[in-house]
């Protein structure tokens, strides 16, 4: 019966298959608040609906915030210090609430533990009515299990393929002691056997080999050079910018080794370059953005922007969920159809 153990194993199989393949990006490196800004924006696109009940026991389980993006945000980032650690190995024996993040993290599927266990479930009630209905056929039909015109009475091994082997007998005077010998493409094993008239025979078993088509070959070369082609791509247009800063408005990409005292310059965040900007227009924003744009107000100046995390030239302050009532008062919906209730 499938337990939470299996469900972790399970996840931490997941998790060392993909570090194996390289498969993880950039998230093994990601410090605790910016695990939790993923977390954040995750739950903003609606991915974690599914896993919101596992969520809420984590972050909100006495029911202290109204909502999970505002306990999430306001609980720290002590919670996803035992995800990094694990991570970077610095762990061995994740909790359960940990493999639950870290599901999340390296999106393992199905998820959550209920999901899973419903799964696997499933597959071993198939498994088994799958074997119940294979052996109610071999009781009913117990002649099956030879093939028709195979009156094997020689004792050698049945079930080979015919095109994998050939057998030729030959007439009496067998050769003695004549070793297998190779063709190109197959082995030539000779056996010596007795007739039923008490005769030796000679048996010669051809065993084919399979061969490298030419087609398989133009295959290999074409992926080969895809390959290769592939590598030098990645080796050209490799970005050099490694660098970012905030114009006010967005992240722009920049070369570390361009000096300019009057940027903030820091590490190129990919997630951040793409997804995080100031929303300039905050009429735009409806009710559907409760909790899904976060803002700041910094000396009765409220700002909202399109992903969680720190605010850009403020380092100190955290941005919070856009709640309603922040909404409410510091947008202007002038679209009848999209303003708040």
């Amino acid at each position: 019966m499938p337990t939470i153990i299996n469900f972790n194993e399970a996840v931490i199989a997941f998790y060392l298959n993909r570090k194996a393949d390289n498969d993880l990006g950039e998230i093994e490196r990601r410090s605790p608040a910016a695990l939790r800004d993923v977390l954040l924006l995750k739950l903003a696109s609606g991915d974690l609906q599914k896993d919101t009940p596992a969520l809420e026991k984590i972050f909100n389980n006495t029911r202290k915030f109204e909502d999970l993006a505002r306990a999430i945000m306001n609980g720290g980032i002590d919670k996803f210090r035992p995800v990094q650690y694990f991570m970077q190995g610095r762990t061995s024996e994740p909790s359960d609430d940990t493999i639950i993040l870290l599901s999340i993290f390296i999106n393992f599927q199905p998820r959550p533990y209920a999901a899973w266990r419903e799964k696997e479930l499933e597959e071993v009630e198939n498994a088994v009515s799958g074997n119940e209905k294979t052996q109610e056929s071999k009781a009913s039909n117990p002649g099956e299990e030879m093939p028709k015109g195979d009156n094997n009475t020689s004792g050698e091994p049945t079930g080979v393929p015919k095109e994998m082997t050939s057998e030729v007998s030959t007439n009496p005077n067998p050769l003695i002691g004549v070793a297998p010998t190779k063709t190109k493409d197959a082995d030539t094993k000779i056996t010596l056997g007795t007739n039923s008239e008490g005769e030796q025979n000679k048996k010669v078993v051809l065993t084919r080999h399979p061969v490298w088509k030419l087609k398989d070959k133009k295959s290999l070369s074409i992926l080969s050079t895809a390959l290769v082609l592939t590598l030098l791509m990645a080796f050209y247009t490799w970005p050099d910018k490694q660098c970012m800063y905030w114009n006010g408005e967005n992240y722009v990409a920049i070369d570390c080794n361009d000096v300019n005292p009057q940027l903030n310059i820091m590490a190129l965040n990919s997630e951040k370059l793409r997804h995080f900007k100031r929303i300039t227009q905050t009429d735009t924003l409806t009710k559907n953005h409760v909790n899904k744009v976060w803002y700041s107000k910094i000396n009765n100046e409220v700002e909202f922007f399109t992903y969680p995390g720190l605010h850009p030239t403020h380092q100190h302050r955290s941005l919070k969920a856009a709640t309603q009532y922040i909404l409410e008062s510091y947008a202007i919906c002038k679209n009848k159809e999209g303003a708040i209730d």
